[in-house]
Formats: C-alpha cells, structure tokens, sequence
C-alpha cells in the first residue's frame, strides 16, 4: 500500500539515473518481479509439487528397491523435471535489495548470485537420485540400502516451503498463530507419515532377510 501511495507500481529498485533510466531489454523481462502473478502462481504450485514430494519419497525409500515400478519412474522424472525449471526461475527472481527495506536488486546478475549462494546446492543435491538410477544400469549389483539412502535427498528442498510459506504470511497478512498452527499440523503429517514408512519397512525386510522371524 505504501508503495503503490508513492507511484511505486513495483518493488523492483528504480534504473540507475546515470544512465537515463535506459536498460537492456532483457532487464524489462529479468528479473522476476517477486510479487508478480507468475511467481505467485508458481510458488503455490511448488508447495504443492513439494508436499507430495515428502510424502512419496519416504515410502519410495522403504519400500521400492532399486528396480523402479513403471509409475514411481515416471514420478520421478516429472520430480527432475520440476527442480530443475524451480532452480531455472528461482535464478532469475530479483533478490532483496541490501540496506532498502521492501525493495528488490533489479540486477539479473544479483538475482543469480543471490540463489546460488542460498539454495543452489541443497537443490542440486535434491537430484542426487537421479544419478542412481544410472548408477544401477552400469552396475545392476550396486547396495540397496545406499540407494534407499540417497533417495532421501529430495526431502532436501522441503525447506523451500519454508521460505515460501513465510512470504506467503508477509504477503497475504496472516497472523503468526495461524501461520504457526498451518505449518505444525503440516510438519506433524510429515513426520507421522515418515515414522510409519521407517516402522513398517522393518518388519517388511526384517520378514524378507529372515523368513522365519515373526515381526509384527
């Protein structure tokens, strides 16, 4: 609202005065305006992509071995897919602006650099189980247990809902309780699910190694 009192119609720091306001027309496009509809849309549609990230990849672990059913392949690779069009667009979204408060570095170069040094490698990490699935062509024999280990690794961009989350409690005004309340019973889900797949993938492989073992 105050911005918009000022003439202010975009977060964006205004073009340097030295150069007569003129930029390249690239720079018209890039960076992504943060509060801009496309990055909102796609925001909310990476939450969503996320959250069934964290649910698919702990079953996945315990259960599928390293022969991937036809539909947990095709899972992944849309997986692949969306985190590498994640990284493409969250390179290109204007950065906070250092010492101005409410402002965003118009500067596609800051843009860049300001991902890479926050989130780049935990997402590039997130595509370590790709690898795998190479991995087990060259040597079908490769350990199980790595595998289910390193597939794990996806849960590693769950944090970006964190930090989307919270721009959505800036942005949309919500309270800190409800932002709190949301964000625990999502948590809880997580967590319940995750400790169930740990529990029951026990006795499932315990049976296996063992048959007969009585497990529960």
């Amino acid at each position: 609202r105050q911005r918009r009192e000022q003439g202010l119609h975009s977060p964006l720091v205004p073009a340097d005065s030295s150069t007569g306001g003129a930029r390249p027309c690239i720079s018209r496009v890039l960076p992504l305006d943060p509060l801009s509809p496309f990055v909102g849309v796609w925001s909310f549609f990476a939450c969503a992509v996320l959250t069934i990230m964290c649910f698919v990849v702990p079953y996945e672990a315990a259960f599928v071995g390293a022969d991937n059913p036809p539909e947990f392949f095709w899972v992944n690779r849309f997986f692949d897919i969306f985190t590498v069009c994640d990284i493409a667009i969250s390179c290109v979204i204007a950065p906070p602006a250092s010492g101005r408060t409410g402002m965003h570095d118009p500067t596609l170069r800051s843009a860049v650099l300001y991902y890479a040094r926050r989130n780049l490698p935990l997402d590039l990490l997130s595509l370590l189980p790709s690898l795998t699935l190479i991995g087990n062509a060259v040597h079908p024999q490769q350990d199980i247990r790595g595998i289910r280990i390193i597939r794990l690794c996806r849960l590693l961009r769950a944090a970006t809902m964190l930090k989307v989350f919270r721009e959505w409690q800036i942005v949309g005004g919500f309270s800190n309780a409800t932002f709190s309340l949301a964000s625990s019973l999502l948590a809880i889900f997580l967590l319940t699910h995750s400790i169930a797949c740990i529990w029951c993938s026990i006795a499932v492989h315990g049976a296996a190694s063992d048959p007969s073992e009585t497990t529960w």
